[in-house]
């Protein structure tokens, strides 16, 4: 489980390690503790399903940038939320 402030998400340890083994799930606080819901369960989906959920707004997908920027094994991650920022710019 991954605690936050106000709330809890229930995740399988299995599937984050299987998501990013670069990360060490075994230590406590969860490297993903105390972030905000949104950004949590934008890396969540993303964790699970290998793409970006629907919807997403680009300040949720620049937070999630700006709390990955130092954590390994997000590089893919990373990529998809500048290419979705970047399309998103395109079309304003």
């Amino acid at each position: 489980m991954i605690y936050m402030i106000s709330f809890r998400f229930k995740v399988h340890k299995t599937i984050l390690k299987l998501g990013n083994s670069a990360i060490d799930w075994d230590i406590s606080p969860c490297p993903l503790a105390n972030l905000p819901e949104d950004v949590l369960y934008t890396i969540l989906h993303y964790l699970y399903s290998e793409c970006l959920p629907d919807p997403l707004d680009d300040e949720t997908a620049k937070s999630c940038l700006a709390v990955t920027c130092d954590l390994p094994g997000f590089e893919e991650f990373k990529e998809i939320c500048q290419l979705y920022l970047k399309n998103n710019a395109l079309l304003d």
